[in-house]
């Protein structure tokens, strides 16, 4: 099952509860109730503050030679409107290439 398959079941069944990820939800449009960790709700600001205690890292790993359209892809993800695009859905993003 993937993860929106899993959200969308979720929303499916009355009086489910399950996890996701914010994005997902947030994508998708699905219509579930975000519920709060210890009284934090979900949010990059509680994420970027450390307040929100429970995230995952998503990495792009590549191989050489990368091709052009691959090249033009990160640059676009690393570059300041593909932050803003990402960060409108949750997703907390860093400074640099780590």
């Amino acid at each position: 099952v993937t993860d929106p398959e899993s959200d969308q079941a979720v929303a499916n069944t009355i009086g489910s509860i399950g996890t996701a990820a914010l994005a997902g939800i947030m994508v998708e449009k699905i219509p579930v109730n975000v519920l709060a960790l210890n009284g934090i709700m979900p949010t990059v600001e509680s994420l970027e503050n450390g307040r929100y205690p429970l995230a995952k890292d998503l990495h792009f790993v590549t191989m050489s030679p990368l091709s052009v359209s691959a090249q033009k892809f990160l640059d676009f993800i690393y570059s300041d409107r593909g932050r803003d695009i990402v960060k409108g859905f949750g997703v907390l993003t860093f400074t640099g290439k780590e």
